[in-house]
């Protein structure tokens, strides 16, 4: 039984929470997948109205696993592994249901990008984020550099995405409004719930179009970037530099 994704209900309001602690819920094609299937059990039952995605433990999500990059992949692995992040990013922006999501510790490479993609980012104030992947040899997904963008403005987008290196605080991703509010902690999960509930309060049809609405005008440019990233992503982690990061890591 998969349990890298574990389900809690309470009432309309759904949480997916990333289980992988151990690793600091670093992404895998099993935790990829188990998302995948639950954000699809999601979109198809009407008792759920909202999506709260968290990760247990420390972290959010610390991005790729590298210990399993060492243990190697196929070609066409390498491929599928890549792609599969792009469509597990897809869903959640254009998921049928309103999504939150819960970040503390740490949202990295990967992390981030599946942040980017929810509706509402509710951090703890101890959270830290990066996108390290232009430094290690790799290349960002998720359709972040349609994303970054149209959240916060091509300065600003470039100053995460070229740092590669710099961790950036809750404080600063909610002065450029990658964060919609700013938590203690203690207080992240009752936080996002409440918001949850008020969204759940919403006419769901009206709240739906909505949502559609607001994407619409950006959705060629995303799905363009999806596949520009992932072809990106394949020469990039078939390259030397990257094989070298990852067998030092």
């Amino acid at each position: 039984m998969n349990t890298d994704v574990l389900l809690a209900t309470q009432g309309p309001i759904w949480t997916l929470t990333l289980n992988r602690p151990e690793r600091l819920n670093a992404v895998c094609e099993s935790l990829y997948g188990a998302l995948e299937q639950a954000l699809l059990d999601a979109e198809a039952d009407p008792a759920c109205q909202v999506v709260i995605l968290a990760g247990s433990g420390r972290a959010f999500c610390a991005g790729a696993d590298l210990k399993l990059h060492q243990s190697g992949r196929t070609e066409a692995q390498r491929r599928d592994y890549l792609w599969q992040e792009q469509r597990v990013c897809r869903q959640l922006l254009t998921l049928n249901k309103p999504v939150l999501c819960a970040l503390q510790g740490y949202a990295i490479g990967a992390g981030l990008e599946l942040a980017l993609n929810t509706d509402w980012r509710i951090g703890a104030d101890t959270l830290q984020v990066s996108l390290p992947e232009l430094g290690i040899g790799n290349y960002v997904g998720g359709g972040v550099t349609v994303l970054l963008p149209a959240l916060v403005g091509l300065a600003q987008a470039r100053r995460l995405l070229l740092q590669p290196e710099r961790r950036f605080t809750a404080a600063e991703l909610l002065q450029m409004g990658l964060l919609d509010a700013v938590v203690d902690e203690t207080e992240l999960q009752e936080a996002t719930l409440l918001r949850a509930e008020a969204l759940a309060r919403m006419p769901a049809d009206n709240l739906a179009r909505a949502r559609q609405h607001l994407r619409r005008g950006l959705m060629n440019h995303y799905d363009a970037a999806l596949v520009d990233e992932w072809q990106a992503m394949v020469a990039a982690t078939g390259s030397d530099a990257w094989h070298q990061k990852v067998a030092g890591a």
